[in-house]
């Protein structure tokens, strides 16, 4: 809706609408500054270009008693930002800075950390140090703070589905008093399945419980314990049956966790003189979890032996299997 007339002055003017409605007649490179983003300002830096990005702009014709009409004079620019209307700034003619435009959006709430980051990246302004070092701060303690929580949480999880999980805590519980000189009979117990796993595992006979040099060490250590300590028998009866169990339940409740279906695996090994055994175990991405052996002796130990061995494994847990996995199969069709 442009129409031109003349002035007095032979200065043609247009017509020229604001965002209110109003309509004002402007000469033409007036026009021409309203119309262009920024006012026709194009000095700025790939940074600099990201904050106005952040801003609607918004073209303003300024009134003054002056005859003479000038982009100068006349022509401002109001910045609005795109998150918070209530933060907007009235920047006079080619006069659009980033200094205090990066303040207004670094402190409003409703502009994303993630731009605000992206603004402050080898920023060398004040604020803006300033803003990252406080950021960072927040971070790391937010992240602390996330870090136990989800250490509660997950042990909780693992108690769910891990039942042994919780046993191990409450055994822990009871041994704060260390160099104990009077040992409960929780404190005994709970001793006692530590001691039947270091046995176990590092394979010591269970004759040296009975050592006096080892039981001397152990007095050391704790006197009150120390009368407590278990013999032989009890260590290779009852104390191995509970970590056994325990050992069962815990690295069952380990494949569970583990994404995907199990794979039963079976590897057989004969001697010189004809003996076999058969190795069973269970396996998931990044888990392998030995389950028994079998013993052939010197029966057949064909692909039929093999197949009954591996349905007595999975029988009535068929859906958390995806395979059966054997070698040498071709010679035990």
């Amino acid at each position: 809706d442009e129409s031109a007339m003349s002035l007095s002055s032979n200065e043609t003017c247009y017509d020229w609408k604001d965002a209110s409605c109003v309509v004002h007649r402007v000469p033409e490179d007036i026009l021409e500054a309203l119309k262009e983003p920024f006012r026709g300002q194009s000095n700025f830096g790939p940074q600099h270009k990201f904050l106005l990005s952040l801003f609607n702009d918004v073209p303003e014709y300024h009134q003054t008693l002056h005859p003479k009409k000038t982009c100068a004079q006349n022509v401002r620019s109001t910045l609005v930002c795109k998150y918070d209307e209530s933060v907007k700034t009235n920047v006079a003619f080619y006069k659009i800075s980033s200094g205090k435009l990066l303040n207004k959006v670094l402190y409003c709430k409703n502009v994303p950390d993630e731009a605000k980051l992206r603004l402050t990246e080898k920023c060398t302004a004040a604020e803006g140090k300033k803003w990252r070092a406080t950021y960072e701060k927040k971070r790391k303690e937010m992240e602390a703070s996330d870090f136990a929580g989800l250490a509660a949480a997950e042990q909780e999880v693992v108690e769910e589905v891990d039942p042994s999980a919780t046993k191990r805590r409450e055994r822990q519980a009871v041994l704060k008093d260390y160099g104990m000189q009077v040992c409960t009979e929780a404190q005994a117990t709970a001793l006692n399945f530590l001691l039947g796993c270091f046995f176990f595992a590092c394979k010591i006979p269970f004759a040296v419980v009975n050592n006096v040099f080892f039981r001397a060490f152990i007095h050391a250590l704790s006197p009150g314990y120390a009368k407590r300590l278990p013999g032989r028998a009890h260590l290779s009866a009852s104390i191995l049956d509970d970590v056994y169990e325990e050992t069962l339940v815990s690295t069952d409740a380990a494949l569970d966790r583990a994404p995907g279906k199990r794979t039963l695996g079976l590897d057989g090994k004969t001697n010189c003189v004809g003996r076999a055994t058969c190795n069973i175990g269970e396996a998931k991405l990044g888990i392998c979890a030995y389950v028994t052996t079998k013993y052939f002796g010197k029966r057949e130990h064909s692909g039929r032996i093999q197949a009954t061995y591996a349905y007595e494994e999975i029988k009535g847990r068929e859906d958390k299997f995806q395979a059966v996995v054997a070698d040498n199969t071709g010679n035990k069709q």
